[in-house]
């Protein structure tokens, strides 16, 4: 008699998207910066950070803590995953291109409140626009490696045919659609034209759509748990 023993599940991944997710404990209280001008109105975009230096520094300080949860949320969905050649590469790829992202995230966080700082501090408005700037294009990076690494998850999990293939196929659509978002995105960064509008309907349903998939996932990982380990006996 032989037991083979599968672990399916997995409470980590929750645990990460938990951790990300508590970002909204202090979005609502952001200001509306980088401001995406790029150097139109160079003493409008210097006045639009004064008075945001301590606020942006805290928001820089904890975010670079939570943001590590979308990393926790692909490495606990790797574990749990069949160990094959194309499943690591998969999801190999998934871990780089989201800890990527938020590596971009963390740097762009802080240059906005640099930002903030230097306009506190009296500076020229020269070194804002520049940081404002910086800020502005490194974010739509953020989204186009983030909507890799859903891409390259949601194929893994697809592949591997332990997951609903609707909540796998929801990931696959949407990673392309993220992708296609952060690049429309940085073309049209500091733009007024088409490209510049086309950016917030590819952007934000998109994105919007990667949380409720990240949250499904991660229930899905989190109720599989509660069977424990899935075990086959063989004569």
């Amino acid at each position: 008699m032989s037991e083979r023993v599968q672990q399916t599940g997995t409470r980590l991944a929750l645990l990460g998207t938990a951790l990300y997710l508590s970002e909204w404990l202090v979005i609502p209280f952001v200001a509306d910066l980088p401001t995406d001008d790029l150097g139109e109105g160079a003493a409008s975009i210097a006045a639009a950070y004064e008075g945001h230096g301590t606020e942006l520094a805290f928001i820089a300080g904890y975010l670079s803590f939570a943001l590590l949860g979308r990393v926790v949320f692909v490495a606990a969905l790797r574990s749990v995953l069949p160990d094959s050649a194309l499943s690591r590469t998969l999801m190999d790829v998934a871990i780089a291109a989201m800890a990527i992202g938020v590596a971009i995230e963390i740097v762009q966080l802080g240059l906005t409140s640099t930002a903030a700082w230097l306009a506190e501090a009296g500076a020229d408005a020269g070194p804002i626009v520049a940081l404002d700037g910086a800020s502005t294009v490194l974010f739509t990076q953020v989204v186009a490696t983030t909507g890799a690494a859903v891409l390259a998850s949601s194929t893994a999990m697809l592949l591997s045919g332990l997951f609903p293939r609707w909540l796998a196929w929801v990931g696959v659509v949407d990673g392309v659609l993220v992708i296609a978002g952060g690049i429309v995105g940085a073309t049209g960064a500091g733009d007024s034209g088409t490209v510049h509008d086309l950016a917030d309907p590819l952007t934000g349903p998109p994105v919007a759509l990667f949380w409720l998939w990240m949250i499904a996932t991660s229930i899905v990982l989190f109720r599989r748990t509660s069977r424990g380990r899935v075990a086959e006996q063989r004569q």
